[in-house]
């Protein structure tokens, strides 16, 4: 399964590096629109960092290559999101300057239990993470 969430980290870097186009999101904010349903689970993405980052999510939506773009996000940031069992939701986070010297850190946490936590250091070279799991 890791070897899947590679690919689609692959994915979302292509995506962070070709430019992300949507707009920052405010901590803690809640995407919910069919309510808490029995195939469904809540999946939170949390990031924590001292610098801001560009943020990619897929596998969270119905729509098959769907990517939720944030960019010049400040941390700590979290979104939490329902959804549906069987899908394999993902986020990759980069910091907005490739050159930028911080840390970042990711986890994914499904109906509250830790699916996938990264970390690392960004030294002046290129840094993204990966956080995501089947649900």
């Amino acid at each position: 399964m890791r070897a899947f969430g590679v690919a689609v980290g692959v994915a979302a870097v292509t995506v962070l590096l070709s430019g992300c186009s949507g707009s920052s999101d405010g901590p803690d904010r809640t995407e919910d629109s069919a309510g808490s349903g029995a195939g469904r689970v809540s999946v939170r993405f949390t990031v924590a960092s001292n610098l801001p980052l560009k943020i990619a999510m897929t596998g969270i939506s119905g729509s098959a290559g769907h990517t939720q773009e944030f960019a010049n996000v400040a941390a700590p940031w979290s979104k939490t999101v329902m959804v549906e069992k069987g899908r394999y939701p993902s986020m990759a986070v980069a910091p907005v300057k490739a050159a930028g010297k911080g840390e970042v850190r990711c986890e994914m946490r499904v109906d509250g239990k830790l699916v996938d936590e990264d970390s690392g250091k960004s030294t002046g070279s290129s840094l993204v993470l990966d956080c995501g799991g089947a649900v």
